[in-house]
């Protein structure tokens, strides 16, 4: 399906549209709680009864290494169906560049083409979609001189 406004094709149009929906539901129900946490409780409830498969703090199988060490795994909030990431923020101020930059760096870890980051902290609510096309292969060609004197 198109979006009449740019006529860009949705990625998994249904589900992001039902889970944006849910993570409102989840808000308006139990507020702008602070802890993380009980917004996450809260949505994977909302998950298991609408029969959508989920993988909650999912670690990602390319952790990062430095001299041959994990320095790091990534963890998103949530993996839906093996398609999308969610990540949720509680925040007092708005979403910053950053946020979404963490989202679209686990979709690019994941291989996955959407990521929702949705933020509350606030009576007000909001969701993003962050959408993740890999780049196509390139080919480059790289000519090397050398000068003689």
């Amino acid at each position: 399906m198109k979006n009449g406004e740019d006529n860009q094709e949705l990625i998994y149009e249904e589900l992001s549209y039902q889970l944006v929906g849910g993570l409102f539901d989840v808000n308006n129900k139990i507020g702008p709680v602070p802890r993380e946490q009980s917004h996450k409780d809260a949505f994977s409830c909302w998950l298991k009864k609408q029969n959508i498969p989920f993988l909650a703090k999912p670690a990602t199988n390319r952790p990062i290494t430095y001299n041959g060490r994990e320095v790091k795994i990534l963890e998103p909030d949530f993996d839906i169906d093996g398609k999308i990431i969610l990540e949720l923020k509680s925040l007092r101020e708005g979403l910053a560049p950053v946020h979404e930059t963490q989202t679209l760096n686990y979709c690019k870890l994941w291989d996955y083409r959407l990521g929702i980051l949705h933020k509350y902290g606030t009576k007000r609510c909001e969701a993003r979609e962050v959408a993740f096309s890999p780049a196509p292969p390139m080919s480059i060609r790289i000519t090397h001189t050398s000068r003689t004197s």
